[in-house]
């Protein structure tokens, strides 16, 4: 309890419980002895009772500030996605006050953002893409209720769309990939390679250093996933030479001028779409590039199971979608079934009926 300062922002916060609530604010202070004394006096207006904890009309925007800076920013791995939702949402809610976003209001935004289009192209925002948003807004007021900023939470009625049928399989063919690569600049083309040798998330890939990297072994090892489980990558042929030729100019195999992990930014989703025109190629985001390496594998025999552990799959559930890509491995396995009795199976059955039917008279 007490001043605390958030990585990342110059400002000293303060947090205190009193009579079992819990109570925090920023002091808008970059000088701690200075936030020290707005922090006392803050605690003592509340403990002389010239300051309530009811709940006092607070914007939308606020409280979204509140949950990344408060929580998302040191909770949650997916930070950068959530200031990427918060544009979003609040380009349709606007300046309004968090009492204004009713149950009904939230089912206006699921239908706008799903009949959005994206790029011009007559593909609209995936229902799956509307559900993150929709629990993004649902998690801002639950820590709201929580930090005793409102009373209700207007999301907990709100459906989510269904997802069983989302599961996409778009994947190239091995002249595709080709066409992709020598079309794609040199850094993009890095990235391309190692995605279709690794199965590796973007992020998981932006956010690698070289000590994950072992030469030895032939292993590359993936400290944060989005399951939270640390994942071991056996090193291709392709990308051991790959890296063998890169620079060591930095921690990260991919970074900036400013040492920290490339980003992935508006400007190389540009990049990207150019590209894959160039290579004639449509309806393909970096994403499908794991489609591509899991597809590929499936095709040629790989079992479900390794699949799943090259993909970072904690089981073959997300992993089957691939399964009828694999009809020669599949005839295979049931080919080990060794045969019963040929063609006197239907003789015998023949001779049986023909009994049968004479006794019947």
């Amino acid at each position: 309890m007490g001043l605390y300062r958030q990585e990342g922002s110059p400002y000293w916060n303060y947090r205190f419980s009193l009579k079992g609530r819990r109570i925090f604010g920023s002091t808008k202070q970059t000088d701690k002895k200075l936030a020290q004394r707005i922090y006392q006096h803050e605690r003592a207006q509340y403990v002389l009772g010239e300051k309530t904890h009811e709940v006092q009309p607070v914007k939308l925007k606020v409280l979204i500030d509140e949950y990344l800076e408060n929580y998302s920013r040191t909770h949650k791995r997916s930070y950068s996605d959530d200031v990427s939702i918060k544009n979003r949402v609040l380009s349709h809610f606007g300046d309004c006050m968090a009492s204004e976003v009713t149950e009904q209001s939230i089912e206006r935004y699921k239908a706008v953002r799903r009949q959005k289009k994206i790029g011009g192209k007559g593909k609209t925002v995936s229902g799956s893409t509307v559900n993150r948003e929709i629990n993004f807004l649902k998690g801002v007021f639950t820590k709201a209720i929580a930090w005793k900023r409102v009373k209700d939470n207007p999301v907990k009625g709100v459906s989510l769309f269904n997802e069983k049928d989302r599961a996409r399989v778009r994947y190239l063919t091995q002249d595709e990939q080709e066409r992709l690569l020598k079309m794609a600049p040199p850094d993009l083309r890095r990235l391309i390679l190692v995605a279709l040798r690794t199965g590796a998330r973007r992020g998981e890939i932006l956010n690698m250093r070289w000590a994950d990297v072992d030469f030895v072994t032939n292993q590359i090892t993936l400290p944060k996933t989005k399951n939270g489980k640390k994942r071991y990558i056996p090193l291709h042929g392709d990308v051991a030479e790959l890296l063998s030729k890169m620079p060591r100019t930095g921690d990260y195999v991919f970074q900036d001028n400013n040492g920290k992990p490339m980003k992935w930014s508006g400007h190389r989703d540009k990049i990207w779409g150019k590209t894959i025109a160039s290579a004639e190629i449509t309806d393909f985001n970096f994403h499908d590039l794991r489609h591509c390496v899991a597809s590929t594998l499936a095709m040629r025999g790989a079992s479900l199971q390794a699949i799943a552990a090259i993909l970072g799959h904690s089981s073959t559930r997300m992993s089957e979608r691939y399964a009828h890509l694999s009809p020669n491995h599949i005839s295979a396995t049931l080919a080990l079934l060794p045969s019963l009795a040929g063609k006197q199976v239907w003789e015998t059955h023949g001779q049986a009926g023909a009994v049968e039917a004479k006794s019947a008279k």
